[in-house]
């Protein structure tokens, strides 16, 4: 995803999961990445030209597409009190439309390696992706699959949510969910009196809520990183 942030002064920065994960595969890759491209929707008044430094660190910026029905594009506006700095959503009120959108499945196929940001139980994306993920496994066995990575973003943990994440972690060769995601997916929240959205928890063989995010049959090939810190 890509969000707009309003910083001191009145400026707007490029921000979003789905930048930074560009721009991070390209360091990462030490320069080894042929073609690096973002695709994601954005709302309207969208400034094409916050895409320039993108561009210039070589990430193909072409599938950003402005939908002319969603009139803004979310973000924070970030200000200070004194030395704490203050997030204030701005332009949230379309997300929905956002989540729906889906690049052509098409326009994925040309790509080794998917780095898909997922939104709750994911929507739009979700689908694209599957659909490359389908049509590369179809094709010539010498062709090599396609490596999937998903990144999950869930503010809160439902049976719903997680049936429709589980589409695509399944097929998944890496999950990267931010700390907190990652504590609400594996139940750290319920099990330290963190609130009503965990659900059930423990191991996958349990039919908790890891095993419906991962599947029991995959449990075995699964780093589960060590959780800590006294907010989870």
């Amino acid at each position: 995803k890509v969000i707009v942030d309003t910083v001191r002064g009145g400026g707007r920065r490029l921000g979003g999961g789905g930048a930074q994960a560009a721009v991070g595969a390209l360091i990462a890759s030490h320069d080894g990445v042929k073609n690096c491209a973002l695709f994601a929707p954005v709302g309207a008044d969208f400034d094409a030209r916050l895409l320039e430094g993108l561009r210039a660190r070589g990430v193909d910026a072409s599938g950003v597409r402005t939908l002319a029905d969603v009139p803004t594009t979310p973000g924070e506006a970030i200000r200070y009190e004194g030395e704490t700095m203050v997030w204030e959503p701005v332009g949230w009120d379309h997300w929905e439309e956002l989540c729906a959108w889906a690049p052509p499945p098409e326009s994925l196929d040309g790509f080794d390696a998917i780095h898909c940001l997922v939104e709750g139980g994911g929507r739009g994306e979700v689908d694209a992706v599957l659909e490359a993920h389908a049509r590369r496994a179809n094709r010539s066995p010498a062709q090599p699959p396609l490596f999937l990575s998903v990144e999950p973003v869930m503010h809160e943990v439902d049976a719903e949510s997680l049936h429709g994440l589980a589409r695509i972690t399944r097929q998944a060769d890496v999950v990267s969910p931010d700390l907190a995601t990652a504590a609400r997916i594996s139940g750290v929240h319920g099990q330290r009196g963190g609130g009503p959205n965990t659900g059930r928890t423990g191991p996958p063989e349990s039919g908790g809520l890891l095993g419906e995010f991962l599947g029991t049959e995959a449990a075995a090939s699964w780093l589960v990183v060590p959780l800590c810190g006294e907010d989870l």
